[in-house]
């Protein structure tokens, strides 16, 4: 006859409960954590936006603008600002997961210039010659008080733009487009001028082969007549945490019966670096 011995299970039924309760606490915790700190992000956000772009100018007299930057996961940035993400993807061929950071800028050149004119023999009708144009080749020849003259504004796209001059009051002349502003007078100089742009630079990452990805820098302007004439791109990369760690520990254990408190000098071992 053999006698089977009465042996105690390693984990009991209370202690297999007590760890199925503290798991899913953690759960709970972490997820409400999670949403905590989602809504954080969201009015942490919004806040940003409301900033206003801070101004200065430096020792050398050149203008700076300075804000506060957005760092948030994809998802966030596309439920605040989910016209900036279509308007990029449809000009960059992409995905929003490899997307790293956007920049928006506008900017407003302003200044003035003298210009000079060059009309064949004081003949407004004319086209260019070495004769300069004087005040009374603008009298107006018909009964019409303003004239329009095709003149070489548009010159980087190699077109032509109305110009405007009234030959009547103050000889002004005025151009205007999206882009472009001038205002000046044949009596008064200089004229002055007004560049209206807007930029945007893209960090993504890019496949490279069949596994390797590169980061990379996109910048484009929504003014057709602009061109980017240089680009440099410089990421700051974070060093990776060590492998290996070594550091005080504090816990519990389970010894067959109970859980005990416990403290202690551990050493840590990192499989994946991120």
């Amino acid at each position: 006859m053999i006698q089977l011995s009465n042996h105690k299970h390693f984990f009991t039924t209370a202690a297999v409960y007590t760890i199925f309760l503290i798991v899913v606490t953690v759960i709970l915790l972490v997820d409400s954590c999670h949403h905590i700190e989602m809504a954080k992000d969201d009015a942490q956000i919004e806040k940003i936006k409301e900033t206003p772009v801070t101004r200065y100018t430096d020792v050398n007299g050149n203008h700076h603008a300075e804000k506060q930057v957005v760092v948030a996961d994809i998802t966030t940035v596309k439920a605040h600002y989910q016209a900036i993400i279509d308007s990029l993807l449809g000009v960059i061929r992409t995905k929003p997961k490899n997307i790293k950071a956007i920049i928006k800028a506008g900017t407003i050149t302003q200044g003035t210039f003298t210009p000079e004119f060059d009309y064949g023999q004081s003949d407004i009708g004319k086209p260019f010659s070495d004769h300069t144009m004087t005040l009374e080749a603008l009298i107006p020849k018909t009964d019409s008080n303003k004239r329009e003259y095709t003149m070489p504004i548009d010159a980087w796209k190699g077109n032509t733009t109305p110009l405007y001059i009234d030959t009547d009051t103050t000889l002004s002349i005025h151009f205007e487009d999206k882009w472009l502003t001038i205002n000046g007078s044949l009596t008064d100089k200089p004229w002055t001028y007004s560049i209206r742009d807007s930029l945007t630079f893209v960090s993504y990452y890019k496949k490279k082969g069949l596994f390797k990805k590169q980061l990379v820098l996109n910048a484009y302007s929504a003014n057709p007549n602009t061109t980017i004439t240089g680009l440099t791109a410089i990421d700051i990369a974070q060093p990776k945490p060590k492998r290996f760690g070594i550091g005080l520990q504090a816990g519990y254990y389970y010894t067959g019966k109970a859980f005990v408190p416990a403290a202690g000098i551990g050493i840590t071992y990192n499989i994946i670096r991120f």
